[in-house]
């Protein structure tokens, strides 16, 4: 379990040591910007160097899947009649069922699909009721909307953080 730290509570700053510290915030990200190009220059480089073997690779799989799959679809009334796999000397193949899904049927989309199932059997008609927070938010300024929110037990909050930024020039 990792420890917890306990935050410093830091008083009494003046001017100048706060341009230090801007100082030492602004170089230390600077020389992290540094390093992370490097690594990302030399993961460049490995993946470069890396790519036709893993083209060759991933061809040679999908020929090897290929030729699998044409055998097991082949010979499934005889060797997955009882069993759903078939143990080899380097692995196992077989058929697995995927999970029920609600599809159309060719000639219906699933928006007319929906309409039916509201005429014909509603309890399968999902009704989500949430609030609107983006209308909430958007009409905050409403003497209706504050109303509503104070007895509902709502309010808008917009709350601030603190925040350090380094011109990019500074960091070159």
């Amino acid at each position: 379990m990792a420890k917890r730290h306990s935050k410093t509570i830091i008083t009494g700053v003046t001017r100048l040591q706060a341009e230090e510290a801007m100082a030492a915030y602004a170089a230390a990200q600077a020389e992290i910007d540094k390093i992370t190009a490097q690594v990302e220059l030399q993961c460049i480089d490995i993946r470069n160097n890396a790519a036709p073997d893993i083209t060759r690779l991933q061809t040679q799989i999908e020929e090897a899947h290929a030729m699998l799959e044409a055998y097991a679809t082949e010979n499934r009334e005889t060797i997955f009649a009882k069993r759903r796999s078939l143990e080899l000397p380097n692995g196992t193949i077989g058929f697995r069922t995927a999970t029920p899904k609600v599809k159309a049927v060719k000639g219906y989309t699933l928006a007319a699909a929906l309409q039916l199932m509201r005429s014909f059997c509603p309890r399968f008609v999902r009704q989500v009721d949430e609030l609107d927070r983006q209308k909430l938010i958007l009409e905050r300024d409403d003497n209706d909307t504050q109303t509503a929110l104070q007895k509902c037990g709502l309010q808008i909050v917009q709350e601030e953080t603190f925040f350090v930024s380094v011109p990019e020039e500074k960091l070159a």
